[in-house]
């Protein structure tokens, strides 16, 4: 379960997100197997990730028995050391036995905290966008707007731009430029930024991946600039991002979550589908 070196299971990566609150991880064994996962703890409570996308938690065996064991394991040492605990789980295609620990943990007495809608797109030869999707990029290639990667030279200007369209839709960007930049100096080679440029070369639409695994690529962050004319520069970048993922052998573009606190954004989760994105679960499982 993902414990090779990648992204997810560096201790440093999830040390550097969470730096300022007391950082602890957890290990659990059984002969010569493991489960680990990295959390904070805050009073008597532990949660796996305070800040992050989703826990690192990780398995070197795919043996149901043996998984069976370490979880249990983990159950009781959680549920007697903290008054609480809370483990925001992958989406399910990160590993095919998330769904089967999670079961785990709900008969020892969890339970789920809270359910957020996912979105992933399976990156195949064939690009399924919906038919109002595929004249958008007709139209975008057409008047020459092109998709391309940045340089770290250009994160602030990728950073503005996300920025500019989250402030537009009411919202915030989560990290400051400055934790992006960090993150971006210590774990170069897992991050990438992309662009989508019009015919004047002036980029319209930006993203920030990460490559959290080495068949998933993650998009952190993406928008687009106001603009007057009528494109959708993201249909294009999407475009972009999933010939990157078939070229590179990258199966899964994962686009995040559509929803909040368990309420869904219809309109964002029907605009992924219409790229092709199909609905999964991300699950807090939570005992106190």
């Amino acid at each position: 379960m993902y414990f090779k070196k990648n992204l997810l299971s560096n201790q440093k990566y999830a040390l550097i997100n969470n730096n300022s609150l007391i950082n602890t991880e957890v290990k659990i064994k059984q002969e010569k197997y493991e489960l680990i996962l990295s959390a904070v703890e805050e009073n008597s409570k532990l949660i796996s990730p305070y800040y992050g996308t989703f826990s690192n938690i990780r398995i070197n065996t795919t043996n149901i028995n043996m998984i069976q064991k370490l979880v249990k394991k983990l159950f009781f040492k959680l549920s007697r050391k903290y008054q609480e605990f809370y483990l925001t789980l992958p989406p399910y295609f990160y590993n095919r036995n998330l769904n089967f620990i999670k079961e785990e943990l709900i008969s020892y007495g969890a339970f789920v905290e809270k359910c957020e809608l996912n979105n992933h797109i399976e990156c195949r030869k064939k690009i399924e966008f919906s038919r109002g999707n595929k004249k958008k990029l007709n139209k975008l290639k057409k008047e020459k707007f092109l998709f391309r990667k940045g340089k770290f030279s250009e994160l602030r200007e990728a950073y503005n731009i996300i920025h500019e369209n989250r402030k537009l839709k009411g919202n915030k960007v989560s990290l400051s430029y400055i934790k992006i930049k960090n993150l971006f100096k210590n774990f170069d080679k897992h991050f990438n930024i992309w662009f989508v440029c019009n015919s004047n070369n002036e980029n319209v639409a930006s993203a920030i991946t990460i490559d959290l695994v080495d068949e998933i690529r993650y998009v952190f962050y993406w928008g687009d600039k106001l603009r007057k004319d009528t494109n959708s520069p993201i249909v294009l970048m999407a475009h972009g991002l999933i010939t990157e993922n078939i070229k590179n052998n990258i199966s899964i573009l994962d686009l995040g979550v559509s929803s909040e606190n368990g309420v869904i954004n219809t309109g964002l989760k029907n605009f992924k589908n219409s790229l092709g994105a199909i609905d999964t679960e991300k699950i807090t499982i939570g005992y106190k």
